[in-house]
């Protein structure tokens, strides 16, 4: 009888130590920061609109490529972006027209329902396009890292920026090219502890 007692007490008490390392797993995953991204983009001939919805990644997990079109004439071009687990992102983007010079468009979120987006402008001729992001954490101990490719339309050359990261309160910037023929062009993310 006390043996049956012993194994039922050994019992409860695994389940019980069990239970609350995935109660506290679980917790620190839905707490980890992260980010999600949205481009949208209107067709220049059809008026049809791309929406590659959102796609989302936590703390050392890498997002899937986001497409952000050819340079064929695109509209309307947005990024929108929400952040996660009590982290503040910000993102900037500028570009520059030969008639009107240079535009700029910054925003930040603070939260999952915080959705704020940046426009990236038409397929109309931009110059010099760069995207420049920066994080903020309670426990400032993270880095968010942002890597673009695309194809050139001529020559077949693909151009990778490879990860760029940007630590707390500091700011990166990756270059996203002229409006000059571009395919292929995609956008990934991670947040990662420093």
């Amino acid at each position: 009888m006390f043996k049956n007692f012993k194994k039922i007490g050994y019992c409860f008490l695994t389940a019980t130590v069990l239970i609350l390392g995935i109660s506290s797993k679980t917790n620190s995953q839905n707490t980890a920061p992260g980010l999600c991204l949205r481009h949208t983009r209107i067709s220049g001939s059809s008026g049809n609109v791309i929406d590659t919805n959102w796609i989302c990644s936590r703390a050392g997990n890498f997002s899937k490529w986001i497409g952000l079109g050819d340079d064929t004439g695109w509209k309307d071009q947005e990024l929108a972006f929400k952040a996660i687990g009590g982290a503040e992102i910000c993102l900037e983007h500028t570009r520059v027209s030969p008639s009107s010079g240079l535009l700029r468009d910054s925003k930040c979120s603070r939260s999952y329902n915080d959705i704020q987006s940046v426009n990236l402008g038409d397929d109309t001729g931009w110059k010099d396009q760069k995207l420049t992001f920066t994080i903020y954490t309670p426990r400032e101990n993270y880095e968010m890292c942002l890597q673009h490719r695309r194809r050139s339309g001529s020559s077949g050359k693909v151009i990778n920026t490879g990860w760029k990261c940007a630590s707390e309160y500091n700011q990166e910037t990756i270059y996203l090219g002229d409006d000059t023929g571009w395919r292929d062009q995609n956008l990934r993310f991670t947040i990662r502890n420093r």
